[in-house]
């Protein structure tokens, strides 16, 4: 049984997850970029948040790296606002890209105890570890639109929460996923229609900067830091067919 099936994906009520157009080993400009996957792994946070952990090689043959959070400490996949359901951006983003590549969802994955080289903080090099692996990701074309993003960093205050600083951190982040050869999205594909959100998010978001940086009044002083975000498919009949 796969570790996924204990999501909590909220029922038929959650509301549908809409194309927007937004607000690895090194930071790259906001575009679209195709890649194959090399392994797609589940980790939970110490408060039992999931987390997919995406290692892409594109088509340069560099190496994009994200962590994103699919549900909350509770297991749930999405958030309530004035009554209504919403999926999380994160497992928005994984759910696609389950879906473009495999044509299944997230919860519907199966996964498989896997051992990786993987970066231990704590001892501060690569060390073993079993990690349950999204195996039919593995291998799989997909395209991403990537978000290069300006924000302050945080610091751990008193009361055990998080101030912003005058310190900033630029990242990555996936925005849109696209399937690399129809060019549609999930919701394009599901819906029968043309593939134009790939030009609109381009047209929004080519080598743009999402700036969300703020100076804050006794935050100290500014300063600059850059963080980089963190094979051939089996033939299937598609969805995604042009």
């Amino acid at each position: 049984m796969s570790l996924l099936k204990k999501l909590n994906t909220g029922g038929s009520d959650v509301e549908a997850a809409k194309d927007t157009l937004g607000g690895g080993n090194f930071l790259r400009e906001s575009n679209i970029y195709k890649g194959d996957i090399v392994v797609a792994y589940v980790t939970q946070s110490e408060k039992g948040a999931m987390a997919v952990n995406l290692d892409i090689k594109l088509e340069d043959g560099s190496s994009y790296r994200e962590t994103v959070y699919v549900s909350n400490r509770d297991g749930e996949t999405f958030f309530t606002k004035e009554g209504k359901k919403y999926p999380l951006p994160g497992f928005t983003t994984i759910d696609n890209i389950c879906m473009i590549t495999t044509e299944k969802g997230l919860a519907d994955q199966e996964t498989e105890d896997k051992t990786l080289m993987l970066w231990d903080f704590e001892s501060q090099k690569e060390i073993p570890r079993e990690v349950p692996v999204l195996v039919e990701l593995t291998g799989q074309p997909v395209a991403l639109g990537i978000l290069k993003v300006r924000e302050n960093k945080t610091k751990k205050n008193d009361r055990g929460g998080y101030d912003a600083i005058n310190e900033e951190r630029l990242y990555n982040t996936i925005s849109a996923v696209f399937h690399p050869e129809a060019k549609v999205t999930v919701n394009e594909a599901l819906e029968g229609r043309d593939p134009d959100f790939w030009d609109a998010w381009l047209g929004r978001n080519e080598n743009r900067l999402v700036d969300k940086y703020k100076e804050v009044k006794g935050g100290g002083a500014a300063r600059s830091a850059n963080r980089a975000s963190s094979s051939d498919a089996p033939a299937r009949k598609s969805m995604f067919k042009k």
